[in-house]
């Protein structure tokens, strides 16, 4: 009987969070099921993308936390 793998399963085995049993049968499953394989691939490609992204505020956000964290620093001298 063949296992049915879900999105999750593909994600938890993408970052390496499967068992080795399980870890064994997602890799079978693979190499069996094109279609299978085809949205691993598909995930591999964002997961690798994921990583180039870089996220920075903008000065004015940056500058509303600084001004927010000088105000809390005098009240709580007082």
């Amino acid at each position: 009987m063949t296992k049915h793998f879900t999105q999750s399963d593909l994600v938890r085995f993408l970052y390496h969070e499967c068992s080795d049993d399980e870890a064994n049968e997602m890799a079978f499953a693979l190499e069996s099921d094109s279609d299978l394989n085809t949205q691993f691939k598909s995930m591999q490609a964002v997961y690798s993308e994921l990583s180039t992204f870089r996220l920075k505020p903008s000065a004015r956000v940056v500058d509303e936390i600084l001004n927010y964290s000088a105000s809390a620093a005098l009240e709580a001298q007082y």
